[in-house]
């Protein structure tokens, strides 16, 4: 029987330098491809100073 160990395993992926550059393209990409598939707006109000380009129903009024 084969055992694994998780913990182990993450240890040694998140100390390996060697890794880093390859985590950061997966997360750019990760997130590129969720503001591509979300509509911007959804995803923009929630940034500090970007919301400010967004009027809300009761600010208008």
């Amino acid at each position: 029987m084969i055992y694994m160990r998780p913990l182990a395993f993450f240890k040694r992926a998140l100390t390996n330098n060697a890794y880093y550059p390859t985590y950061a393209a997966y997360g750019s990409a990760a997130f590129l491809a969720a503001i591509y598939f979300c509509e911007w707006k959804t995803v923009g109000q929630f940034i500090p100073i970007w919301n400010a380009r967004y009027v809300t129903n009761e600010e208008a009024k």
